[in-house]
C-alpha cells in the first residue's frame, strides 16, 4: 500500500469515527472568529456541543513539521473550547479496532434483520456494514486490525476467495450507499433485499473462520 493510500484510509477512519460519535464537520473559522488560524488549513475540523476538534493527519514524524505543529497547538490552546489533535499513521497513533467473537457478530446481524423488518433500512445498513467489517476482522485479524477503506476490505476478501465476484459487486454497491449516507446524503434508502444480501455476505465471511476452526 502506498503512503497516499494509507493516509486516505486513516483520514476516512478518523472522519467516520467523529461523525459516528455525533460530531459534524465544521467549516474553516473566519479571520474574525480565530485570527491566529487565518492562514492554517487543517485536514479536519469537527464540532459538537459548542466544542471544536482540529485534526491534522501526517504519515510520519518530521522535525521541521513537528515544530510547526507544536506552534499551531500552542495557538489553538488559546482558543476557547478547541482541541488540537495530530494523528501519525506510521507509528500507529490512529485507532486500532478490537475483534469480536462469532456470536457477537451473529447477534449484531440478527439486530440488522430486526431493523430491516421494521422498515428501518438506513440504520440497518450502517449496522450491517459494521458487522461486515467485524466479520472480516474476525477472519483476518492482522490484515484488518487498522482502519481500512471499504473498497480494500472487499478487494482483500475477494482476492482471498472468501467472497465471490458477484458478492464483491454487491458489497461495493452497498459500500457506496453507506458512504453516501454517513456523509449526509439523506435520500439514500436501501431496500430490505439489499440488507439481506449484505447480511448474508457478512455471515458467510464470519462463518469462514468458524468452519476452519471446527474442521
Amino acid at each position: 500500500m502506498t503512503i497516499r493510500e494509507e493516509l486516505a484510509i486513516a483520514s476516512q477512519a478518523i472522519f467516520d469515527e467523529y461523525i459516528g460519535n455525533g460530531y459534524s464537520a465544521a467549516s474553516q473559522p473566519t479571520n474574525a472568529e480565530a485570527p491566529i488560524l487565518a492562514r492554517y488549513r487543517p485536514d479536519f475540523i469537527f464540532s459538537k456541543d459548542g466544542k471544536r476538534v482540529i485534526v491534522e493527519v501526517k504519515y510520519r514524524r518530521n522535525g521541521a513539521i513537528d515544530g510547526q505543529l507544536n506552534e499551531i497547538a500552542r495557538k489553538v490552546s488559546e482558543l476557547p473550547d478547541t482541541e488540537f489533535r495530530v494523528v501519525y499513521v506510521e507509528d500507529g497513533s490512529q485507532r486500532r479496532f478490537r475483534s469480536y467473537t462469532f456470536p457477537q457478530i451473529q447477534s449484531a446481524l440478527d439486530e440488522v434483520e430486526e431493523l430491516s423488518r421494521a422498515g428501518q433500512t438506513r440504520p440497518a445498513l450502517l449496522l450491517c456494514w459494521s458487522a461486515f467489517e467485524a466479520a472480516a476482522r474476525y477472519l483476518h485479524g492482522r490484515t484488518f486490525a487498522k482502519p481500512q477503506t471499504p473498497g480494500r476490505i472487499i478487494t482483500e476478501l475477494a482476492q482471498r476467495g472468501v467472497i465471490t465476484p458477484n458478492e464483491a459487486n454487491t458489497a461495493r454497491t452497498l459500500a457506496n450507499a453507506r458512504n453516501a449516507l454517513i456523509h449526509g446524503e439523506l435520500q439514500v434508502t436501501p431496500t430490505s433485499g439489499d440488507i439481506s444480501n449484505l447480511a448474508a455476505i457478512a455471515r458467510k465471511v464470519a462463518s469462514e473462520k468458524r468452519q476452519k476452526t471446527t474442521s
